[in-house]
């Protein structure tokens, strides 16, 4: 009996269930752990994208080109648009973990919480508008887009945005 364990060359089952689920627990903890900074990340990619946008729809309805951005939840899209021919300029895609809601300053469907429209001058000016923007179980926060100069904040709280928009 002494020399079968001596010259032991394998793992019993046992022993490889236990590892296995070890590595299964450890590789669950981390998967909980990294979703919640990947959506953060993404949450910061799509907010800087959103700046690039609005700066770029400033930037060519200064130059002659009548812009209107649109935000569609219902497409999970935000575009510049020409005013004349409806063609796409650009456009972003909001992506799955993102939510936008509580739209303050869009026109038309803006009330319905389905997105709206926003439409640049000639100055490359607009209204000043704002939304909440969440990812995952992170705090909402708050996006305000200064019209006139186009200075993009993030806040967070509804009461700010409030104020800086005095609904």
């Amino acid at each position: 009996m002494r020399r079968l364990l001596h010259n032991r060359i394998a793992f019993t089952l046992v022993e490889l269930v236990v590892v296995i689920a070890i590595i299964g627990l450890m590789t669950a903890t981390a998967s909980i752990a990294i979703r919640q900074p990947l959506k953060l990340a993404e949450l910061e990619l799509f907010i800087e994208q959103f700046k690039a946008m609005d700066s770029v729809g400033r930037e060519r309805a200064r130059k002659g080109t009548a812009l209107v951005l649109d935000i569609r939840l219902e497409d999970r899209s935000i575009s510049l648009q020409s005013v004349r021919n409806g063609h796409i300029q650009q456009q972003i895609l909001i992506p799955p973990s993102v939510k936008l809601s509580a739209f303050h300053g869009l026109s038309s469907n803006s009330q319905s919480g389905s997105g709206g429209q926003l439409r640049f001058t000639r100055f490359g000016t607009s209204p000043t508008y704002g939304f909440a923007i969440t990812a995952g179980e992170a705090n909402v926060r708050y996006l305000i887009i200064f019209g006139l100069t186009g200075q993009c904040e993030v806040l967070e709280s509804l009461a700010e945005l409030n104020s800086l928009l005095r609904v």
